[in-house]
């Protein structure tokens, strides 16, 4: 059963929550919002914290060493081709770092707002 509301078409069970309610802030549409802006902010803290993980690992193996004949030339080599993988990890790291801490200001600001005007 549908109710034809200035909102649109809604269904009885959604227009008694709002009205219920006091608002059309509490309704499903709200929820819906809420939450998906949540799964967006947890995919981006996940992948941050997947990256500084993998990002950890490889400084646990970075020497600060001075290489001086060529006997030593193939560590030389695994420490250029660490501190190239390093550098291939900024920018990831600053896209998902951006990214959790917009979605995460975005979730408090929605979350605020519903609950300010739940009164």
């Amino acid at each position: 059963m549908s109710v034809i509301a200035p909102v649109g078409l809604i269904t009885v069970k959604d227009y008694n929550y709002s009205v219920r309610r006091g608002s059309r802030l509490h309704g499903p549409r709200w929820l819906m919002t809420l939450t998906v802006v949540a799964v967006i902010f947890g995919v981006f803290a996940i992948g941050l914290i997947v990256l500084l993980i993998y990002k950890s690992t490889l400084t646990m193996h970075r020497d600060d060493q001075l290489f001086l004949d060529d006997a030593s030339s193939h560590m030389h080599d695994e420490q250029t081709e660490l501190l190239a993988k390093l550098n291939r990890l900024i920018i990831p790291v600053r896209v998902f770092s951006i990214g959790s801490g917009v979605f995460l200001l975005v979730l408090t600001g929605i979350w605020l707002y519903q609950s300010l005007n739940a009164v």
